[in-house]
This record gives structure tokens, sequence and C-alpha cells, in this order.
């Protein structure tokens, strides 16, 4: 009978929906029968029937195939587990993919939500570690799905940012990489940075402001949070934050010097941010040598000296 219908849905122009149809009932006859090969195939014919019938009721079917292979994954072991959990981030990351090829977004906003759509994708599964203590197999499968996700998203976006939400879905997947941790032997803080950075200079893209302002603003940001994490070293969890931090905060600042020039620096947001960072340098270096006493000041002299040579001394007359 499935083999007549499908046959004569070619003749008579219904055979999305007759295929459609087929696997959903196929599903069901897999359910009941307790079979994953008829249940696996009629998934496959329903999700080729909606993809004939257009992107939404194909990303609708991809994610039905998500929630299925998740659920199936979650009582599988061995090879099973993995072909199954691989298949649902793969159906998750195409439903997406349909969803914007339906939704038809310009290239600015489909890339601001899909940084903001992997982004919290990053922040639920961090949140689940935390909490429900998920297999390692599952926290690697979906931060890889994040990971692309949230790289497409600023390949997508580019240099057409025209809003804050693409900073804020880099923001959102950086937190949601510090609340992993780590993925098995593999420790992900610097990833965390490196993403939270990406995120602050997506938003300066976005403001616009003078060379001034980004590199005075950018020197105060990264000496905060040097000096923040610093403060906490004694904490176990910021412990592993300290050089990650440290590393990613002093780039910045570098690389907004370079951008800038020196004739950006025109007032004293630098110098106190060049000093902010050589201070949370001295917290975190254990003080076993002498020359590390000094890194406080020699921070501060650095920094009062790039002050001098930018700033204007005429306006004060």
């Amino acid at each position: 009978m499935a083999g007549v219908a499908m046959t004569g849905s070619f003749a008579n122009d219904t055979t999305p929906e007759i295929w459609l149809g087929f696997g959903a009932l196929t599903m069901l006859v897999g359910l009941w029968r307790r079979s994953r090969i008829v249940g696996d195939s009629g998934n496959a014919i329903a999700v080729i029937g909606a993809g004939a019938l257009g992107p939404g009721p194909l990303g609708l079917a991809l994610a039905a195939t998500t929630i299925r292979t998740s659920l199936i994954s979650g009582r599988s072991e061995g090879s099973e587990r993995i072909a199954y959990l691989t298949a649902s981030v793969i159906s998750a990351g195409a439903a997406w993919a349909a969803v914007l090829a339906w939704q038809d977004w310009a290239r600015s906003d489909a890339g601001s939500y899909t940084a903001l759509a992997f982004g919290g994708l990053a922040v639920a599964i961090g949140a689940a570690k935390r909490t429900l203590h998920p297999p390692g197999d599952w926290t690697a499968a979906w931060f890889a799905l994040a990971a692309v996700g949230s790289i497409g998203a600023a390949a997508t976006v580019g240099d057409a940012i025209d809003s804050w939400l693409p900073a804020a879905g880099l923001a959102l997947f950086a937190i949601g990489v510090g609340l992993i941790g780590d993925i098995g032997p593999v420790r992900l803080e610097a990833v965390s940075a490196l993403a939270l950075g990406a995120a602050w200079f997506q938003f300066l893209e976005y403001a616009a402001w003078s060379d001034p302002d980004q590199l005075g603003v950018t020197a105060l940001a990264a000496a905060g949070l040097a000096l923040a994490v610093a403060g906490l070293r004694r904490w176990p969890v910021a412990t592993r934050w300290v050089w990650p931090a440290l590393c990613v905060s002093t780039a910045a600042v570098v690389v907004m010097v370079l951008h800038t020039g020196i004739g950006a620096i025109t007032d004293l947001r630098t110098a106190a941010g060049v000093a902010g960072l050589s201070i949370a340098a001295h917290l975190a270096v254990p003080v076993t040598h002498p020359a590390v006493r000094l890194a406080p000041m020699v921070g501060v002299a650095a920094g009062w000296c790039a002050a001098l040579l930018g700033l204007d001394f005429d306006r004060f007359e």
C-alpha cells in the first residue's frame, strides 16, 4: 500500500504530502514495534517530504528529528549512542539553516540572530553541565555546534555591524564557554577570554566612537577585567582565569594602540589602563623576585610616558 501510494504521488503531484504522511506513519509503526530501523526510515522519508514543501516545514521536521534522536541517544550506548548524538546535533544545525532560508533575513539580521541563538545555546550547555552533569560526549558535541554557529555568525556579519546584537551573542557564547569550563582534559578559559575580547571589538565596531575614546575605554575595560580576575585569584575557580584574562586584556590594548596610533592618546585613560594592567600582573604573579615588585611602578611610568606623548598641553593654557 505504501509503495502504491508513494508511486502514485508522482503522477498526482502530491509527492511532498504523501511522503510526509507516510514518514510520520512509519515512525509511529517503529515506535509501536520498538524498531529503531523502521523509525529512522520513516524519519528520513518525512524529512524528504517536508523539504519538498519548503524551508519552513523542513525546519520543523529537522527540529522534531533533533528531539527524537536526542531522546534515543540518551537511552543508547557505544557507537549507536554516538551516531544518534551526532545526528541530533547535525539536525539542530540544519534546522536553524532552514529557518534562515525560510525567513530570508538580511545579512546583518541573519548574523545577529544566529549569534544570539548559538550564544544562548552555549549558555544552556554550560548551565546543563553545572546542574545536570551530562556525559562528556554530549557536552562536547553540543559545544562543537555552538562554536561552529558562533563562528558562522561572525563570518556572516563581517563588517556589516549595525546593532549590538552580534556582540551580545558573542558575549553569551563567552559566558557559556566559561560555564562549561572544560571538556575532558581540554580547558576552555582561553577560548572564553578570546570570545569576550572579540565581542568587545564587535561592540566598538557598532559604537563607532572616535579613536581616542576607543583606546581609552578599551584600556580601562581591560584593566578592570584583569584587576577583577587577579583580585579573586585565591578563589579556586578564578585561578584558572588569571592568565587568559591578563593575556587577552593586554593584547586588546596593544591591538588598539596599533590600530589607532599613539596620537589617539589624548587623556589619562590609557595611562590608567596600563597602570591597572601592571598592578593586575603584579597581583597575579607570585612575588619571588625583586623585579616583580617593580612591575606596578614600571607600568605606571610607562602609562604616564604614553600619556605625555599624546596629551595636548596647549589646551590647558
